[in-house]
């Protein structure tokens, strides 16, 4: 098992939600950090490396499995799947009958955005992040960010998630 139901709950109107606590490390969840709520086992698959983060919500007969990740503020309900490499966030709701996934066994390359203040678009290979005048490896991108941001990434945080998160995927 990859993870328990905590005693700290969270009433809804779609029923009792339960906060979830990491039993070991996977991916880049360490053993006993607190994720986000489920309503029960089944919307959290114990396997792979799927994890519902911060105050993420994943409820009904809804799955999270594989690689994914759902968090900050998303919701994902009804009977929802998302699993691959799939990052749900934000105040994003996948609900009904949705599927999302990603996977990027066979990507060369990804395209993304926007982000920042000028909503620039950042293109992402095995090896490079290109963001407009930008070109470089992950670690300098990382370097340019928090000197124009800060040490947090400022609005490039997600940014620097879905780099790593593909990089680590393709290499």
């Amino acid at each position: 098992m990859k993870y328990k139901l905590t005693e700290e709950k969270m009433q809804t109107p779609f029923g009792e939600l339960v906060r979830i606590e990491a039993l070991r490390d996977f991916s880049d969840v360490k053993k006993g950090e607190m994720g986000g709520f489920i309503l029960s086992e089944k919307n959290l698959d114990q396997s792979g490396n799927a994890w519902v983060y911060g105050d993420a919500r994943v409820y009904g007969n809804a799955q999270v499995y594989g690689d994914a990740w759902v968090y900050e503020d998303a919701w994902v309900y009804g009977d929802a799947w998302v699993y691959g490499d799939a990052r749900v966030y934000g105040d994003a709701q996948v609900s009904g009958g949705a599927q999302v996934w990603f996977d990027t066994s066979d990507v060369k390359y990804l395209c993304v955005g926007p982000f920042g203040n000028t909503f620039r678009y950042i293109t992402i290979t095995k090896s490079e992040v290109r963001a407009g005048c930008f070109s470089g490896n992950l670690g300098r991108f990382k370097i340019a960010v928090m000197d124009k941001y800060g040490e947090d990434f400022g609005t490039y945080s997600d940014a620097i998630t879905i780099c790593e998160s593909f990089m680590n995927k393709t290499t």
